[in-house]
């Protein structure tokens, strides 16, 4: 029987308490738990890895982490530096799914799958910016860019699903709904209804986010060999 590792099991008690703190609103809970919820998925990643470490990823956890850090302390102005460290997460695993992309595999069925994707991502991200109406116009051009980018890499993602099914396209595609609905719960709480739940969810999916980006990068040969 397969054991679970110990960074895995502090990753699921560091989120766990963390959601409960901000349900609760605990702030010293949440400041002694958030924290560790990265390191520990790091440290899950370097045991579960199966060749050489991958630094662009590296690069992707310490990037989530100084966002998280930014909204723990609630920076001042915190906002443009979180949207650009998470879109440049985003940019890098673009680059992670081109490489996946194989041409002889997409028919003709496949690549219109791939365009409605991109348009259905596209009426999401329409709707989501139709919240931001308040905002200035180089914040708005700045979210318009990020949106674009998340939604590029979920319709490279969902195509690599759709031409080679697999454990780790699978994991990619968990992870890019992830990343779209906690971007989702986030602009609907911060522009458009602030009620708890919306935040509450978006740190849930946010948390399980890292736990697939390990899965999706530990399950790619290629990624390994960077």
């Amino acid at each position: 029987m397969k054991t679970i590792a110990p960074s895995l099991i502090l990753y699921f008690i560091a989120s766990f308490f963390s959601v409960l703190a901000v349900v609760i609103n605990n702030d010293l809970l949440l400041l002694i738990m958030k924290p560790v919820i990265v390191p520990a998925i790091f440290y899950y990643y370097l045991q579960s890895r199966k060749g050489k470490i991958n630094w662009i990823f590296l690069i992707i956890l310490l990037f989530n982490f100084i966002s998280d850090m930014i909204v723990l302390f609630e920076l001042p102005e915190g906002d443009l530096p979180i949207t650009l460290l998470n879109m440049f997460s985003y940019l890098m695993f673009i680059y992670f799914a081109v490489k996946d992309v194989s041409i002889k595999n997409t028919s003709r069925l496949r690549f219109f799958s791939f365009l409605l994707m991109i348009i259905g991502c596209l009426a999401i991200l329409y709707v989501v910016i139709s919240l931001m109406s308040n905002l200035d116009n180089s914040s708005l051009n700045l979210y318009i860019v990020y949106g674009i980018i998340l939604c590029l890499l979920a319709s490279i993602v969902g195509l690599n699903h759709l031409n080679q099914p697999s454990e780790k396209t699978f994991y990619a595609v968990i992870m890019c709904i992830c990343f779209i609905i906690s971007d989702a719960f986030f602009a609907v709480y911060n522009f458009y209804l602030n009620m708890e739940i919306f935040i509450i969810l978006n740190v849930i999916v946010q948390f399980a986010s890292y736990f697939y980006m390990v899965k999706y990068v530990t399950n790619n040969s290629v990624l390994q060999e960077i």
